[in-house]
């Protein structure tokens, strides 16, 4: 059994603990030519219970196969806890996921990094605000993450594009199925151009519901601050803002004119900081962000 096999069925046992998954990964690769499915006394040694073995064998070999095919072309990468590019921001929150699977710059992790998002249907004002902090964000050395969703974040990513700077997009559905299904170029254009697709599920996955609060996390996590430009009251933009305040990130807000941008007024009245001007971003987000200097 290769490594990336065994983080794969690994990550199929549910009801473990961060620390748990990496101590019994890194005692397994010690002894990978032992474990297979004819000697289920190795996984019993390793005190997996007949449920875990069950888990851990539910991938069939078909799904492995494609799945590690997939890691075989150049700049594809599979991230386990315990790898060492694993980008410590998501390690140390609350959920992290025992694999994230990336195409692209994977350097990227772990630089200077902020989330910008937004909803689906913005406004005139949003759409204009949003071109004008990517660029500021960007001149000022952020690589700028986004979900690559239609709206702000695509307007976010093909602003970046459109100055020849990197960005990182997270999807919630795997990379050989990249949702929405009109970005397929976007998301083509930004590994091209020197940026990053990552996701929290294997390569042939479907978006569904349930994968969009994976995104969420992972946008709100990647980094130590989040911009939501505009946001509905009930959307993935509030979504990920919300887990941000849970992970202790720094939020941030952009003001819009009364009745408008309902979730953006929100967050700043729950203490959000309220940006109604370039200064606000350029004094407070290096301030917010010295830990990463």
């Amino acid at each position: 059994m290769q490594k990336e096999e065994l983080w794969i069925r690994l990550s199929c046992l549910h009801g473990w603990t961060s620390e748990q998954y990496i101590n019994i990964a890194n005692q397994m690769e010690k002894n990978l030519p032992k474990i297979h499915s004819s000697n289920q006394e190795a996984l019993l040694f390793y005190g997996l219970t007949s449920l875990n073995i069950k888990a851990f064998w539910s991938k069939t070999s078909k799904e492995i196969q494609e799945e590690t095919t997939w890691l075989n072309k150049n700049n594809r990468y599979l991230l386990p806890l315990h790898h060492s590019l694993y980008p410590q921001s998501i390690f140390h929150s609350t959920c992290a996921p025992k694999l994230l699977w990336c195409e692209g710059n994977i350097s990227l992790l772990n630089q200077k990094t902020i989330t910008m998002i937004g909803t689906r249907k913005p406004s005139l004002y949003g759409k204009y605000w949003a071109k004008i902090f990517t660029k500021i964000l960007s001149h000022e050395s952020f690589i700028i993450t986004s979900g690559l969703a239609v709206g702000i974040d695509s307007i976010v990513h093909q602003t970046l594009l459109n100055l020849n700077k990197p960005s990182i997009a997270i999807i919630g559905s795997g990379l050989s199925n990249i949702y929405p299904h009109c970005h397929q170029k976007m998301a083509s254009d930004i590994v091209k151009q020197g940026g990053l697709i990552l996701s929290g599920a294997p390569p042939n996955t479907q978006q569904t519901i349930d994968k969009f609060a994976t995104k969420n996390y992972l946008l709100s996590t990647l980094t130590k601050a989040i911009f939501v430009i505009e946001a509905a009251m009930q959307s993935g933009s509030l979504m990920t803002a919300r887990f941000a305040i849970e992970e202790g990130r720094d939020v941030f807000s952009l003001a819009h004119p009364i009745g408008q941008s309902e979730g953006t007024h929100w967050l700043i009245k729950q203490g959000a900081h309220l940006v109604t001007k370039k200064e606000d971003i350029y004094n407070h987000m290096n301030a917010a962000l010295k830990w990463i200097k």
